[in-house]
């Protein structure tokens, strides 16, 4: 019962796409970085004006992102914010850790 109680309580930890002045932007146009924030070949330009930023808060579109890190903390699972319209989150989750860690699944990805 115990272990329970604890699960419940973990906080939810969120990925969100910003723009250079820490502004939520819709994730498509992170498209072109890796979780950790690198360019990925051939998703357009080389440099984007938009990174992905981790936080345990949930941000929607145009509020300033704070209190958080460019960079993933290692073994910890990231859901996209995935901000639309209709202000819903997607149920994609990504883990923080190597290579496979991309998450995907939010809005526009």
């Amino acid at each position: 019962m115990a272990a329970l109680f604890i699960t419940s309580c973990e906080h939810e930890h969120y990925r969100h796409c910003v723009d250079n002045t820490g502004k939520v932007m819709p994730d498509s146009l992170c498209n072109c970085r890796d979780e950790n924030n690198n360019y990925r070949p051939g998703f357009g330009m080389g440099y984007m004006p938009f990174l992905w930023y981790y936080s345990s808060q949930r941000y929607g579109y145009g509020d300033y992102a704070r209190g958080g890190s460019y960079a993933p903390s290692p073994g910890v699972s990231y859901s996209s914010a995935g901000v639309g319209r209709g202000g819903f989150g997607s149920s994609a989750h990504g883990s923080g850790g190597g290579e496979g860690g991309h998450g995907g699944g939010g809005a526009g990805e």
